[in-house]
This record gives C-alpha cells, sequence and structure tokens, in this order.
C-alpha cells in the first residue's frame, strides 16, 4: 500500500510532508487549526449532531416487548460480588423500567384522557393502576379506559346537564 504525500504548513509556518494516514492527526496542526474536512464530515461519518429528542410514547405490546428486553439484559450480567454493586444495577434496572412506564403513561393519556383535566387523569390512572397491575399492563389499560370514560362523561353531565342518552 502506497501512500502519497501531502504538503502542509504547521502552525509556525514550517513546511512538512505527512503521508495520507496521517493527515487527519495533521489536520489539528494546520494553520488555523482548520481541518480539511467539513464539519459534517468530523461529527460521525458525514451525520451532523442531532438534539437529544423527547422519548416517544410506547404501546402496552411495545412495553412488554422491551420490558422483556431489559429482563434478558440483567439475566445474562454476571452476579454481583458485593452489596454496592447489587443495590447499582437494581437503581438502574427500576430507572430504565420507570423510563419505559412513563412512555407508556404518556401513550394511555394521549389515546385515552383527551377532554380530561391532568389532575382528574392522574386520579383515573392511579385507580387504574392499584386495581390491575396485579393483572398486568394490559389490565391497567383497560381500566383506565373505562375510568377515563366515565370520567369524561361525567364532565359532560356537569357541563351540559345530561348524559346524552
Amino acid at each position: 500500500m502506497t501512500t502519497t504525500p501531502t504538503p502542509i504548513v504547521d502552525k509556525n509556518g514550517k513546511k512538512t510532508t505527512v503521508h495520507k494516514k496521517d493527515e487527519a492527526a495533521a489536520a489539528k496542526n494546520r494553520v488555523g487549526g482548520l481541518p480539511t474536512k467539513p464539519p459534517a464530515a468530523v461529527v460521525g461519518e458525514g451525520k451532523l449532531p442531532t438534539a437529544p429528542r423527547t422519548p416517544r410514547p410506547i404501546d402496552t405490546n411495545e412495553l412488554y416487548e422491551r420490558l422483556r428486553d431489559i429482563d434478558k439484559e440483567y439475566a445474562r450480567l454476571p452476579e454481583t460480588k458485593t452489596t454496592q454493586e447489587r443495590h447499582a444495577r437494581r437503581e438502574e434496572y427500576r430507572q430504565k423500567v420507570a423510563k419505559l412506564e412513563s412512555q407508556w403513561r404518556k401513550n394511555l393519556y394521549n389515546e385515552f384522557a383527551g377532554g380530561i383535566p391532568d389532575e382528574a387523569a392522574d386520579a383515573v390512572y392511579a385507580k387504574a393502576y392499584a386495581d390491575g397491575h396485579s393483572s398486568g399492563y394490559n389490565e391497567v389499560e383497560n381500566e383506565f379506559r373505562e375510568l377515563t370514560d366515565l370520567v369524561r362523561n361525567a364532565i359532560n353531565i356537569v357541563k351540559f346537564g345530561s348524559s346524552g342518552k
């Protein structure tokens, strides 16, 4: 493999020759410190940096799949040697699960709690969770759906004076 020499001028104005494979390292030493590639090519192989995205809401089936993946990931880890390591691992696991549950809960609110004040939706979720969590997330979703319908009907009765029957 032959490399072609590339002449460059360093910060002190001295001309030097660098081989192609050393060119990236030499770019830092150029006049003004400007690299030969545009910034987009330097950052992540042609990709511009992106702003962090907010997690998107997830449905119940995706929640189950991702929780199963987390469980598999933690099942493969070697056993911890100290109590401190065990507590740290447990806390990391809880944070991952809480993040997923938060995304799922956001989806429930978007899908079923339209037209219900946030405080009422929070109370409905607390009741749905208390009644349904022992049977799984699907049951929490079913309870939430039923209770939001009940609350929405109650709000409409208060606003409009009739249940619409």
